[in-house]
């Protein structure tokens, strides 16, 4: 084999992109950023989907209940005895 038949060795490191039009390139863009975008959706409806406000509306008493989490139950009771 001649040098003149031999194949030429790809010197470039860099490969372009199999699509050259601006149409599959957008095509592709969208493809890649799909998922981010169904992901954005189905967040968007967990947080709709997630109930808002009190679901209850008893006394704000033991563990938990109210700002204080219960931590000043007993002597709420006390001082409600006491009135």
């Amino acid at each position: 084999m001649t040098d003149e038949e031999a194949p030429k060795a790809h010197t470039s490191i860099h490969r372009r992109p199999a699509t050259k039009s601006l149409g599959g390139r957008l095509l592709f863009l969208l493809y890649v950023l799909s998922p981010l975008a169904v992901l954005a959706v189905l967040c968007w409806l967990v947080a709709l989907a997630i109930p808002r406000g009190p679901q209850m509306q008893n006394d704000r008493r033991g563990a938990g209940g109210g700002e204080t989490g219960g931590a000043n139950a007993i002597g709420e009771m006390i001082e409600h005895k006491g009135r």
